[in-house]
This record gives structure tokens, C-alpha cells and sequence, in this order.
């Protein structure tokens, strides 16, 4: 029996035109836009032109400043920052294609105050992910996604400058996740704790009831992978619940 067809992730400008309104009558008007390599950077160029403002643009690369930098050494494709204004004093808008466990942000705020002392930094990401490993989170998002920890949502650019998101597998290929776009949802979905999912029924109760009493028997008899696959044919894959180190693409 095949799977049920999924939806494709959000199209990349539609994303980048709801970032740029939300930030549109938020952002200070004197905010430079800092973009993270390589996503981010193309995102704080296009943000610098569809908000109104007098935004400088700067680019940072977070390489040397990871967290498992110590074990992993360095990543290839390594950039150089580019902060052509005094971070002193300065409005900060951090920029990222997509925030998953936060700690390429983290990692970006620690390299900013190496520079100076910002007197505010905020956060825009066009795709937030979730699947948090640290305290943060954006103040501006284009599109909120639910995807399997497996799969990695990777922003690319044509030779146009047309932005396109995509998912790969830890294989390195391209997959497709069962996701969700948030915004699209007449209510906020309900969530159930299956040993280490989380399952989301849309208007479902699944917290209790007969739903949450299937599915906790089903996963003794059958086991938690397959309560998954039949859970996916009603609801959604929201996150495991214990999250791992990111795949390269976004933070």
C-alpha cells in the first residue's frame, strides 16, 4: 500500500515576501541586516531591498564559533564576515534561512560581540523548523514547518537569484517529509507524547480519549515505528522529542 501523497514545502519567495511584511512596519528603520552563509547572506540582501529603511547588509560565517567546532573541526566552504558598519550601539537583525536546533544563531550572537556591543539583536529566519536544542527563537519567520529530524530543508539559488527550498535525506539525497504549514491550520494542532514523537492531530484531542488509547496499545503490540507510520496517515510527525545535532543546513 503506498504512502498518501505529501505537501510540498512552502515556495521560497512567497516565504520571503510574508518575512519581509512582517518585518516591514517592525524593523527599525536604521536596522542592519546581518546574514548567516550561505542562505542567510542571500536572504539579508534581498531583505536590504523589500524593507524600507536604511539597512547595511553585512554577511558572518559562524565556522570558527560552532560548538563543535573542537570536535569537528572545520567545515569546508568556510567565509569571510563581513561587517562594513560600527556593531557598536548598532540594531542587529540577524538573518537565517532556517532555525532548527539554534545553535548556528548562538553561535553568530557569540561572533557579533567580538565586534561590539550591539544595543539589540533580533532574529529573522525565513523557515522555522523547530526541534529547539536552545532558548531561541525568531522575531521574524516567513513559514513554520514540521519535518523528521532526518531530513534537512536546504535553501538553494539560480543563476536568476531565484530561491528555492528543498529537503535532503541524511544520504544526501533529496527526500520528501511530511510537513505542515502552520499558518494554513484553521487551529493549532493538538500533540500526543509517544515514547520519543511527538504525533499532531489537527482539531483531534489526541491527549486523551480513544485516540490516545489506541495508539499507547498499538505501540506496545507493534511498537512505536509503526504507530508512526499509521499515525502519518491522520496526522502529523511533529519532531522526535529528543533532538540531534544539526545536518548542515540551518541552525
Amino acid at each position: 500500500m503506498s504512502a498518501p501523497a505529501l505537501p510540498d514545502l512552502p515556495d521560497a519567495e512567497a516565504a520571503l515576501a510574508a518575512l519581509a511584511a512582517r518585518m516591514r512596519d517592525a524593523v527599525a528603520y536604521d536596522a542592519a541586516f546581518v546574514g548567516i552563509y550561505s542562505g542567510g547572506a542571500w536572504l539579508a540582501e534581498r531583505l536590504g531591498a523589500m524593507v524600507p529603511g536604511n539597512h547595511a547588509v553585512g554577511y558572518i560565517d559562524v565556522s570558527y564559533y560552532r560548538d563543535d567546532y573542537s570536535t569537528s573541526g572545520l567545515k569546508g566552504g568556510a567565509k569571510r564576515t563581513e561587517l562594513a558598519f560600527d556593531v557598536d550601539g548598532a540594531t542587529i537583525v540577524l538573518v537565517d534561512d532556517v532555525l532548527y536546533t539554534g545553535r548556528s544563531v548562538r553561535a553568530a550572537i557569540n561572533e557579533l560581540f567580538d565586534y561590539g556591543r550591539p544595543q539589540r539583536i533580533e532574529l529573522a529566519v525565513l523557515v522555522d523548523r523547530g526541534g529547539r536544542e536552545l532558548p531561541v527563537e525568531a522575531t521574524y519567520t516567513g513559514a513554520r514547518l514540521a519535518v523528521a529530524q532526518d531530513l534537512s530543508i536546504v535553501l538553494s539559488r539560480d543563476a536568476t537569484g531565484l530561491l528555492q527550498l528543498a529537503t535532503e535525506g541524511a544520504d544526501g539525497l533529496e527526500a520528501v517529509a511530511e510537513r505542515t504549514h502552520f499558518d494554513q491550520l484553521e487551529e493549532e494542532p493538538r500533540v500526543l507524547l509517544l515514547d520519543d514523537y511527538v504525533i499532531a492531530v489537527p482539531g483531534v484531542d489526541v491527549s486523551q480519549g480513544l485516540w490516545h488509547k489506541v495508539s499507547v496499545a498499538l505501540a506496545g503490540i507493534l511498537g512505536t515505528g509503526c504507530v508512526l507510520a499509521i499515525a502519518l496517515g491522520f496526522g502529523r510527525l511533529l519532531r522526535p522529542a529528543v533532538a540531534v545535532n544539526e545536518a548542515g543546513h540551518g541552525g
